[in-house]
């Protein structure tokens, strides 16, 4: 018997028969130890840096591994999981050069290391916390502009943060919130603020706070940059008819005796705002100080009204001051006509001034008589884009439900008019019955302008296998240059001379990728038109036939196992089988897809929340686990905010940080590799060919029934690693020897071509193509394809199939498009691996469907 655990393959061998003669001799005494070390205590000596004590002397290389090393916790912040290095005799300092800890918060480091003997650490004393150091961003270069500013006025606020952050910082100003203006900028930001009613006269105060990536806060209070001051809307004279424009009279008032001398009261004649005549006129206004005749004093207010939206409201305010303190002392104890006002001449207001102000003078008053007909005044604002101007007033000031002015909006030369902003199409308007404010924009264009006509990847094609393409266009005005970017702001981009079908690389991996397009002349640059199209993995055609399944018993297949025998013929119905293992990325992408419409799971069948569970899918009752994402060997990683991410190892030349890109995926499950299949099959319209819901997620469209991406059968596999049409390799790069310029596998040891410091020691796909030279002992590649065209089908990783195991299957006889035993416990997995030596194209390897290994992955087949 003979089962695959999680160290490679373990084989028994039990005989009976005669007993072997024997000898022995003795050694000289020496001490010998098997107590595992322990870690004592960790601390934090920087916001990079950690100190490390262990119970004894420790052994290298084990000691100074990053890989050997791991935090986790709140406090371990925007640190990597591994550090970057390692030094000391004890106590020991791991380094990290980049990231920093949460300041205050539990870090704890788990160490995987050996004493000086060899012996590993306690499992029970291999963690200890301390309390994270972190440095909180520092904002500075704090510039207000304008530095005063009145209600409706809007003031940028621009300043830098020592650090990038964890999403924008908050800005508020007397705690109103205000708008980001620069999107983007990772250390430098603007933000605009709109002076609210709420905001009392006086110096602001500006409070900015925000987070770095760490998650250490750091905040910025200012209260002398920005001063709300009282302020008027000025309108432009040219709005008013000359007969209707504002008259301000200062009269001189009634000198009143008071006991400390004679002081005068000064007039001004004030009106709401107005435009185009609508708004209400307050004019004529005068007053006198008098005996009220009871004893007391008065003060007798007389105005006309011009109200066209009339009766209005009247409200009186005093500036003590001519006018410099904004009005700000009331004038509440009045009789007359204050409510509901009609237009006319004459109208009259008594104010008993002593009752608001009694035993004070006033040599320097004004006061301020406001009528209000109860209608919104709404502002138009009329702007031109570059190639025009606006003719006519703009800004516009109209009273609710009456009519703008006429505005036209004007071409330059060799420009012409196109649309406002809101779709209106006429150069010239009027907006009547204005009821909201209206900001629009007339747009013109060069008579030169370049625009794109038609724009489609590979001439509109739905899908494609190869990540260049071309993208096919057309475009009006001979444009120079183009810009093409999966980043809708072209961030990653420049211009390059243009051309009807250029090539462009679109991302690695599998699903939906959009392109964005724009050209340019010299005289304009185009509008942005994008395309999309689906990637699907790269597979291979196999037209239908007959092969000789099991070992050939020549060479290493003599020293195979009695399951890969009877060699027995089976017919094959055609069918597709990817050219390369499942890719990390391309795991990635399908991973994210499904997370977004929920299909993920925790252990109890909640929604998978990333709260550092493995995940999980399936029915009710056929739930099982997909990935151990968790595990620092799995080659993917949760991002946050919906994105799974290939993880970073190092390898040769050097410390050179390899993503794990185009990897093959690991620690998935069989279920894994199934659910990967059925959503893919989602993301591009194809039929599941698994029922996820059922107990053990069953083949509910098998071979050769067309419809969406399964694995491969046992034998689909072994005839797309061995079969040539005449003769079966024992290997599945068509060669009957194996050799480390070939294959990723173990052999005297690991081949491990990249050098990686951590497990597991996988490589790029098909990166034994005869171009690549292994940084790892500088081998040169040779091209290693299957029969069919498939790379790493023997070794890199175990390879899961569909099928149930059974010992006895193949004594069945001939087949025809088998998909082995109807039940079973283990699956079988084919291929061998980068931990293992067997790699033999008919060696069945078996493992439960559970099973997660970082040397186990799996390709994709279609009928």
């Amino acid at each position: 018997m003979y089962r695959l655990l999680a160290s490679g393959w373990l084989i028994l061998a039990v005989s009976f028969g005669a007993y072997a003669v024997t000898g022995s001799g003795d050694s000289g005494t020496s001490p010998l130890e098997t107590v595992p070390p322990m870690l004592q205590s960790v601390s934090a000596v920087t916001e990079r840096s950690l100190s490390v004590t262990f119970s004894e002397a420790m052994g290298t290389p084990s000691i100074t591994t990053p890989g050997n090393y791991a935090v986790f916790g709140d406090g371990s912040g925007s640190l990597s999981p591994n550090p970057d290095s390692i030094s000391g005799n004890g106590p020991y300092v791991l380094t990290w050069s980049a990231g920093e800890m949460r300041h205050g918060e539990t870090v704890t480091l788990v160490a995987d290391v050996q004493d000086a003997v060899g012996n590993p650490i306690d499992p029970f004393n291999s963690s200890a916390s301390t309390s994270g150091i972190g440095v909180a961003p520092v904002f500075d270069n704090l510039v207000v502009n304008p530095a005063q500013a009145s209600i409706g006025g809007v003031v940028d606020i621009s300043f830098s943060s020592s650090e990038a952050l964890n999403g924008n910082p908050n800005v508020t100003v007397n705690g109103h919130a205000a708008t980001l203006a620069n999107t983007g900028k990772s250390v430098n930001f603007t933000y605009e603020y709109t002076v609210q009613e709420e905001d009392a006269p006086g110096a602001a105060s500006i409070l900015i706070s925000g987070i770095d990536e760490a998650g250490n806060s750091g905040s910025l209070e200012n209260t002398t940059l920005l001063d709300i001051v009282e302020g008027e809307l000025e309108l432009p004279l040219r709005w008013f008819p000359s007969a209707l424009v504002l008259a301000l009279a200062i009269i001189a008032a009634l000198a009143f005796r008071r006991r400390k001398g004679v002081g005068l009261l000064v007039l001004l004649v004030l009106a709401a705002p107005m435009a185009l005549g609508q708004a209400p006129t307050v004019s004529n206004v005068e007053f006198v100080q008098q005996d009220n005749g009871e004893g007391g004093t008065e003060v007798v207010i007389t105005y006309d009204l011009d109200a066209p939206n009339a009766p209005c409201d009247i409200t009186v305010a005093l500036s003590k001051d001519g006018g410099a303190d904004g009005f700000i002392y009331p004038v509440t104890s009045v009789t007359g006509g204050l409510a509901g006002v009609a237009t006319g001449a004459g109208h009259t207001i008594t104010w008993d001034i002593a009752s608001d102000y009694s035993n004070e003078e006033i040599p320097n008053a004004r006061i301020r008589v406001t009528a209000d007909d109860g209608l919104e005044l709404y502002t138009l604002v009329y702007t031109a884009s570059a190639g025009g101007s606006i003719r006519g007033d703009s800004p516009q000031y109209v009273a609710e439900g009456n009519d703008g002015a006429e505005v036209t909006a004007e071409a330059d030369a060799n420009y012409h008019f196109v649309s406002w902003s809101d779709g209106i199409l006429t150069a010239t308007r009027q907006d009547l019955d204005v009821d909201a404010d209206i900001n629009v924009t007339a747009n013109f264009v060069s008579d030169f302008l370049t625009e794109i006509t038609s724009f489609a990847i590979n001439t509109g094609s739905v899908t494609t296998m190869a990540l260049g393409v071309t993208l096919d266009n057309t475009a009006t005005n001979s444009p120079t240059e183009y810009m093409a970017s999966e980043s809708s702001d072209f961030s990653d981009a420049s211009w390059t001379a243009y051309n009807t079908a250029p090539s462009f690389a679109l991302s690695f991996g599998v699903g939906t990728r959009t392109v964005y397009f724009k050209v340019r002349n010299a005289s304009s640059e185009s509008g942005v038109i994008s395309d999309t199209i689906f990637i699907v993995p790269d597979t291979i055609s196999i037209s239908a036939g007959t092969f000789e399944m099991g070992r050939t018993l020549l060479g290493d297949d003599a020293n195979g196992y009695s399951d890969e025998l009877p060699v027995h013929s089976v017919e094959l119905s055609a069918y597709q089988i990817g050219r390369y293992e499942v890719t990390s990325k391309e795991y990635c992408d399908v991973l994210g897809w499904a997370l977004a419409r929920g299909y993920l799971m925790d252990s109890e069948g909640g929604e998978w929340l990333n709260s550092g569970d493995s995940i999980y899918a399936g029915g009710p009752s056929a739930r099982y686990r997909i990935v151990v994402n968790d595990s620092t060997d799995c080659n993917i990683q949760y991002a946050g905010e919906g994105v799974f991410t290939p993880r970073k190892r190092v390898g040769l030349p050097g410390t050179t940080k390899y993503l794990m890109s185009t990897h093959p995926m690991d620690m998935e499950s069989w279920y894994g590799a199934v659910a990967f299949c059925n959503w893919l099959s989602e993301m591009q319209g194809l039929t599941p060919c698994y029922d996820m819901t059922a107990e053990n997620w069953p083949l509910i469209v098998a071979p050769p029934t067309s419809g969406g991406y399964r694995l491969p059968t046992e034998a689909e596999w072994e005839r797309a690693a061995a079969w040539d049409g005449e003769k079966h390799w024992i290997y599945g790069f068509t060669s009957d020897l194996i050799s480390s310029n070939c294959c990723n596998y173990k052999g005297s040891t690991w081949t491990n071509p990249l050098g990686l410091t951590t497990t597991p020691y996988t490589s790029p796909r098909a990166w034994f193509d005869g171009v690549n030279v292994s940084p790892n002992g500088n081998v040169t590649t040779v091209n290693s394809a299957s029969p069919v065209g498939a790379y790493d089908m023997s070794g890199n990783v175990w390879e899961w199939c569909h099928d149930w195991y059974s010992s006895t299957y193949y004594r069945g006889g001939s087949m025809t498009n088998p998909t082995g035993p109807d039940s079973g416990e283990q699956r079988v997995i084919r291929g061998g691996g980068w931990y293992d030596g067997s790699c033999r194209s008919a060696h069945r390897g078996i493992t439960s469907p559970s099973s997660t290994f970082n040397s186990i992955g799996f390709r994709i087949a279609k009928s």
